[in-house]
């Protein structure tokens, strides 16, 4: 039960350890984030320089004081937040400026930075969409036809790191529907190498008694490619553009593609990748899938959420990796 002195509605003891707990004991003003407990003098004790803050005011004319709310509300965890008293004080002679909805948002977002750094960091965002036309070319002269629009497809693939933690040795393995002829990286971090290059399986041919020939395979474009990078910073983005014919343009190989398969559906394109990052002194693998839905009529892909390879085994039953 808390204790209420002069008409505050104060936090009970059990709230305040909790709020300070939620927040790691880090000040929850993003430009601050403070460690607020260190070793007392006392080895038997610690020191804590934080302090559970209301949102809104315990008691009347104070900063952002609301009368519609009751005693319960104004004392519950979600009125409070975990700040160092520098900013406690800061945001209490500011109501102005320190609103309660900006109080709330370095609440939310504060808790956000503690799970991705504290523990296991977000999934990329990954989004994969097919432009209507093509894009223009920045530079130099061109020409771009109603036949360029009707025999190419411009696949965009967005991957963004969204958390504020580093994801090392970050790879994807891609599996398109439609062999790529080429491809150009728009965005990537800066002074991070990316590579992105064709997946492709080693062939093997055999022959048998004499006057036997074998001829070879000619290049021929791809409908994997491999992506890699160092590392893949925070709040940091690579844009890279596909551009794809049909696979009925390269017919003339019946070992490509799909078109010599009965039942196409069996075919799940995805995005299948993996990256590391470190914890307790360790590193740590993540793997994640995107699936990408094509349609073929329209020759256009969108793709579904990034979610843990590990919870898509259904999804991955049905995968075919040629």
């Amino acid at each position: 039960m808390s204790i209420t002195h002069n008409n505050r509605d104060n936090f009970s003891e059990g709230t305040k350890k909790t709020l300070a707990e939620r927040a790691a004991y880090l000040c929850s003003n993003p430009n601050c984030r403070s460690l607020t407990v260190t070793p007392h003098s006392d080895s038997n004790k610690s020191l804590k320089t934080g302090i559970a803050a209301h949102i809104c005011a315990a008691a009347p004319d104070g900063p952002r004081y609301d009368p519609n709310q009751t005693q319960e509300e104004r004392k519950s965890i979600d009125n409070g937040i975990w700040l160092c008293h520098n900013c406690s004080d800061i945001v209490d002679k500011d109501e102005q400026r320190y609103t309660k909805a900006t109080l709330v948002q370095w609440k939310q977002q504060h808790e956000i930075f503690v799970i991705q750094d504290g523990g296991i960091p977000l999934l990329p965002y990954i989004e994969m969409s097919t432009l209507t036309g093509l894009s223009m070319p920045s530079t130099g002269s061109f020409t771009i036809t109603a036949e360029h629009v009707e025999y190419y497809r411009e696949n965009i693939l967005c991957i963004e790191n969204r958390s504020g933690r580093v994801l090392n040795y970050f790879q994807a393995r891609i599996q398109l529907p439609e062999p790529v002829v080429r491809l150009q990286i728009f965005e990537q971090p800066p002074g991070e190498n990316v590579v992105c290059q064709p997946d492709t399986m080693n062939l093997m041919v055999y022959a048998s008694g004499e006057g036997s020939s074998v001829s070879g395979m000619g290049s021929r474009p791809a409908l994997d490619y491999k992506i890699k990078l160092g590392s893949l910073p925070p709040r940091s983005r690579l844009e890279i553009h596909f551009f794809c014919v049909r696979t009925e343009e390269f017919t003339e190989d019946s070992n490509f593609g799909t078109e010599d398969i009965e039942d196409e559906e069996v075919y799940v394109y995805h995005i299948r990748g993996e990256f590391q990052y470190p914890l307790m002194n360790e590193y740590l693998k993540r793997e994640f899938l995107v699936i990408l839905d094509f349609d073929k009529s329209a020759r256009s892909i969108n793709s579904q959420v990034c979610e843990d390879f590990d919870e898509s085994k259904q999804l991955v039953e049905r995968m075919i990796f040629w």
